[in-house]
């Protein structure tokens, strides 16, 4: 996704005129819409684009699996191209199906760990991160009714907190082997490191370490700006007080 600075973001870290043109990673939602917004109207979904499409992915994918996976994040963005480029000239007798899973986080903890890995390539503000967060959202939103195959939209601290029956729903989901025995050999001896049951402790401890008087009152700003975004988006996160329960 260069056009989107996705992946690129070292490149952009000494050059600010490129950083003006690409959106980059925690801000790629706040381009134009009709630039970043992609739906099946779009003129490139054609064929041809869609074997160019296969043709980028297929040099990362195993193509004897049953299940290929592409995990950008400005799929949440073009869910709908994706899904309509994809079936372009296809039927159902082709018995090829696209799924969308989307992942959501608590929009503090997210906007933090997007600082924690930009942090050595460019600054992005606290509140451009939460904009972008809420703009994905907006688009998800938007886009969940209009794509088939039944989308499913998780939490990573639900996943995290029970990493084997959110796994055991997403093989069931995909149609594939989810037994407990093969859950439990994926978790236990293919995963290259544990999943902590609270992936966002870390961010929560920075965020509600409150040093003085004008942290809480910046804090208290986000929230009274941010909170009732969130809400309108039905994820059920808190970003109140009520996330850190200050004394």
């Amino acid at each position: 996704y260069s056009r989107r600075g996705i992946g690129m973001e070292h490149m952009m870290k000494s050059n600010l005129a490129f950083q003006k043109r690409m959106m980059g990673l925690g801000k790629y939602a706040l381009g134009k819409e009709d630039q970043v917004h992609l739906n099946e109207s779009e003129a490139r979904v054609t064929p041809q684009n869609m074997a160019k499409l296969l043709n980028r992915y297929n040099h990362y994918w195993n193509t004897s699996k049953s299940v290929l996976v592409e995990k950008s994040p400005p799929n949440a963005l073009m869910s709908r191209f994706l899904q309509a480029i994809y079936n372009e000239g296809r039927t159902a007798e082709d018995g090829l199906q696209i799924r969308f899973l989307f992942m959501t986080r608590h929009p503090i903890a997210n906007a933090l760990a997007h600082q924690s890995i930009l942090r050595d390539t460019y600054d992005v503000p606290f509140s451009t991160l939460m904009n972008n967060y809420v703009q994905v959202h907006r688009y998800l939103r938007e886009d969940m009714p209009h794509l088939r195959n039944d989308p499913m939209l998780i939490k990573l601290e639900e996943f995290a907190s029970n990493p084997k029956a959110q796994l055991e729903k997403i093989y069931r989901w995909l149609g594939v082997d989810g037994s407990s025995e093969i859950v439990k050999g994926v978790l236990e001896h293919r995963m290259q490191e544990s999943i902590r049951d609270d992936p966002n402790s870390k961010y929560k401890e920075k965020w509600c370490r409150a040093a003085d008087s004008n942290d809480r009152s910046w804090h208290a700003a986000i929230a009274s700006k941010y909170q009732p975004l969130i809400d309108d988006l039905q994820l059920g996160y808190d970003i109140t007080d009520g996330w850190c329960k200050y004394d």
